[in-house]
């Protein structure tokens, strides 16, 4: 009964498609059934133009397909499509379509929106369609194409193969305009319709489109819902009011765009803004712009915020500057678009934010060098998110205050990158809000010469012998399990005390808090003193006083012996299946105060159980233990390195594939061997390697039990052949 019931419901969904979906073919038969071209409101299949006319559209795998009423049929209707939109939506070159248009009827255009590829002029009693040739010029008509039907008045449809369009199948996205034309070159019916009609003559330069930005089924944007604005004008605009709009580009060097003054009108663009060239200036706006989706200035665009309180940039997926941005101490929000992981700000250009603001859960994070001048706010609007560094640097201005911080909203240092603070002085302690994705660490800097000084902080997970977060052998136990990193600029050391913070869950095994000291790497981890205990009740500081250098790598330790802590390093384990079990082999480095190995084996990669153990040999760093119980199963190992106090490290973890011990086995153990297990005994039985063309490589004869082959250097995929078996291995 329940296989029943998955299968109806199943079948129900399937017929439940067509009326969700994008992929409808509509009949081309002088008149419109109800939903034939999908959702019939405007600004989703269907858009009516303030005069009467209604144009609907919508496509299958095959075509795409118009109609048009309230429009006289015997008056061509002319449209427009980019099939592979650019970005900036009129960037490229001839090769990537035309900007110019074609004369039909006395009307043409001197600048496409778009960079075309196809037109076509459509009538009831003409059709044509042409191409761009790839050097700025149309290829000759086609005609006629497709299907037409009309209802001898004023209602037409007809459809457009999608090989006409593209040359193959259908676009994963597409941009298109479109209006209808007497023969005296009268334009009405233009759509989008902000766009002007009348006799435009044949040197028009419109400036508003619709973006399909997905053609896929189920999915497809409904092509009347996104209306995109790109300048396309032989002067700058002044005054430019309220807009509401998907995508916004600005892309022509020597113009610019300013907004009107006071409340002249917001900005609300749900797709991207884009400035690839020109200016756009918010002028003395006091209305926001609110940008769903990318904020992009090319390598010679400008964006100049407004210099009036409230003309403030809220972007919702990524900040790329590769021009010039002035921010002009106004306030720049990250607000999300609620379906990132991240939002990001990135570019070549200089990136100089007054107030930076968070107002978005899923986070912020860097992929260049920011400044902020005023304000860094990490809960902007009660909503509140994580800043990460990566390898860029955040810096802030003498001036600069941090708000609304906290455990949960802070600095995440996950990389090189460093939090930085200019002109810290012996006004107050500054607190720079850091920690790692794991923990909230901040620290605290007192300046205690006179003047001021620029500081840096930053802070990494683990406590390692080379004194960085990546290399090297890892403290094991009587440590806060953190790393910090201090420099000033300072000419003169500035002594500043330091207080570092750290959690309960920061302190590894045998941690002392009432009996704990700082330690400064020198070469290796020398002990600063003095002895005494943490303060509070956890979260817990400590506070390093007077500190006498102008860099610092500090951590916090109970042990009178930081180096004793630092036993081995991993630095590889392997498994592989043998008749008589499972091999397991790693290697180690800088071993010290080590006392066993304990080899441990998980059929799920979660729950180990021991399945042996070896004596550490201090003149050995390659070790290798045969697990003769091993289960033919898939199985997990990783290996538990003992420490002389019973401290203990882990390797990460080998994972061995299923087997069979009466199976031939083959398996790639690098570029340049495989491994085979061959439990046959019978003689003249070669492997021989070939690459995907057929190349044989080698051919070597095989013994009964394990063997390695070596073969030539080879990353690509190798066909490796045994008898009558073939594997493929990758």
């Amino acid at each position: 009964m329940k296989y029943i019931l998955s299968f109806l419901s199943a079948f129900l969904l399937m017929l439940s498609l067509p009326l969700q979906a994008q992929y409808i073919t509509a009949s081309v038969n002088g008149s419109i059934g109800a939903s034939e071209y999908g959702v019939h409101t405007n600004g989703q299949n269907q858009e009516t133009h303030p005069n009467g006319e209604v144009w609907y559209m919508t496509w299958d795998a095959s075509n795409l397909y118009i109609a048009i009423t309230s429009a006289n049929v015997t008056e061509a209707a002319v449209i427009y499509i980019d099939a592979d939109p650019l970005k900036p939506i009129n960037g490229g070159s001839n090769a990537n379509g035309n900007l110019n248009g074609y004369n039909y009827d006395g009307t043409n255009f001197a600048s496409l929106q778009f960079r075309a590829d196809f037109v076509c002029y459509v009538k009831n009693s003409y059709r044509e369609y042409r191409n761009a040739n790839g050097s700025g010029g149309w290829s000759t008509q086609t005609s006629p194409f497709g299907n037409y039907a009309d209802d001898g008045s004023n209602l037409r449809e007809f459809s457009i193969p999608w090989s006409a369009i593209t040359g193959g199948g259908i676009p994963a996205s597409f941009t298109w305009f479109g209006y209808v034309t007497s023969p005296g070159g009268y334009v009405y019916a233009e759509m989008p319709s902000a766009n002007p009609g009348g006799f435009i003559g044949t040197s028009a330069r419109w400036e508003r489109y619709y973006t399909v930005s997905s053609t896929a089924d189920l999915t497809a944007t409904k092509p009347f819902s996104q209306d995109s604005y790109v300048f396309n004008s032989l002067t700058s605009h002044t005054g430019f009011g309220a807009i509401g709009i998907f995508d916004f580009t600005m892309n022509s060097a020597g113009y610019s765009i300013t907004r009107a003054s006071g409340a002249g009108g917001a900005w609300n663009i749900s797709g991207a803004l884009v400035i690839w060239e020109g200016t756009v200036d918010f002028g003395s706006s006091t209305e926001t712009c609110d940008v769903n989706g990318n904020v992009e200035i090319g390598p010679i665009g400008t964006l100049t915020l407004s210099t009036a309180i409230g003309g403030d940039l809220y972007i919702g997926t990524d900040f790329v500057v590769d021009g010039t941005f002035n921010g002009n101490s106004r306030a720049v929000i990250f607000d999300g678009n609620g379906s990132l992981n991240f939002q990001s700000i990135s570019g070549t250009g200089s990136i100089v934010i007054d107030y930076f603001r968070i107002s978005n859960s899923s986070d912020v994070q860097l992929n260049q060098n920011v400044t902020v001048n005023s304000e860094l706010d990490f809960q902007f609007n009660g909503t509140g998110g994580m800043l990460f560094l990566n390898a860029n640097n955040l810096t802030l201005g003498s001036a600069a205050i941090v708000s609304n911080y906290s455990s949960n909203f802070y600095v995440a240092s996950n990389d090189i990158g460093v939090m930085a603070k200019n002109g810290i002085s012996t006004s107050g302690p500054f607190t720079f809000p850091i920690g790692t994705t794991t923990s909230y660490n901040p620290v605290t800097i007192t300046h205690n010469a006179s003047g001021s000084a620029d500081y840096t902080m930053r802070v990494c997970d683990g406590v390692r012998s080379s004194g960085d977060c990546s290399t090297g052998n890892v403290a094991v136990s009587d440590v806060v399990d953190k790393t910090w990193f201090y420099s000033t600029n300072s000419a003169a050391t500035p002594s500043p005390d330091i207080t570092v913070q750290w959690n309960f869950s920061n302190e590894l095994t045998g941690f002392n808090r009432s009996s704990c000291q700082p330690y400064q790497y020198q070469g290796s981890w020398v002990a600063l003193g003095p002895i005494t205990s943490a303060s509070g009740t956890g979260p817990y500081t400590f506070d390093i006083l007077s500190f006498p250098d102008a860099n610092g790598t500090l951590t916090i330790s109970s042990s009178s012996n930081l180096s004793l802590l630092l036993p081995l390093e991993f630095l590889s384990i392997n498994s592989e299946r043998m008749k008589n079990g499972a091999l397991v082999e790693w290697e180690i480095a800088d071993a010290f105060n080590v006392d066993y190995f304990e080899i441990e084996r998980s059929t799920d990669g979660s729950n180990f159980e021991a399945a042996g153990r070896l004596p550490f040999d201090a003149s050995l760093t390659k070790y290798s233990y045969i697990d003769p119980a091993a289960p033919q199963a898939a199985l997990f190992y990783r290996i538990k390195a003992v420490d002389l106090d019973g401290s203990y490290l882990y390797s990460n973890i080998s994972y061995l594939p299923a087997g069979d011990v009466h199976d031939i086995r083959v398996w790639r153990q690098s570029e340049n061997s495989i491994a085979v297990r061959y439990p046959g005994t019978e003689s003249g039985v070669f492997a021989e390697v070939y690459n995907v063309l057929g190349q044989q490589l080698l051919r070597k004869r095989l013994q009964a039990g394990d063997s390695r082959i070596e073969i030539p250097p080879f990353s690509g995929m190798l066909i490796v052949r045994i008898g009558n078996k073939s594997f493929l291995l990758r």
